[in-house]
């Protein structure tokens, strides 16, 4: 498994959010079936809700402000020669996001499957 993770700032989080539940449709231009759910929160939209309530408040040690306000992994299966595979099936790809979260401990996540080739997790 190919995997990256990356951090992500609060001006770029809108676009992120977007290229996951692939609001401009390329990826379904493209044939990938996308599917999203999230973690504790009703709809993507309700993680910026939760940054501007976080960004309000204390901004951590010293009065630094936060650069980074969620971290987005994002994971690749790949075959014995390390070449891009895909997943065997949505539930795979589910247990393995579900197992992700629950490592990092996030409370706050947008999940989205891009057909069975990439998951993304985005965490507040």
């Amino acid at each position: 498994m190919r995997t990256e993770l990356s951090f992500t700032p609060h001006p770029l989080l809108r676009r992120r959010i977007d290229y996951i539940t692939d609001a401009d449709r390329a990826h379904e231009a493209a044939g990938l079936k996308v599917q999203t759910f999230c973690v504790g929160v009703g709809e993507p939209a309700d993680l910026l809700d939760i940054v501007r309530r976080l960004l309000s408040g204390s901004v951590g040690r010293r009065g630094r402000k936060r650069k980074h306000v969620a971290w987005e992994v994002t994971l690749h299966p790949t075959d014995s020669a390390g070449a891009t595979a895909a997943f065997r099936s949505r539930e795979e790809m589910e247990r393995v996001a579900r197992e992700v979260i629950s490592e990092f401990g996030a409370q706050n996540a947008l999940v989205g499957f891009h057909g069975l080739q990439d998951i993304h997790i985005l965490m507040l």
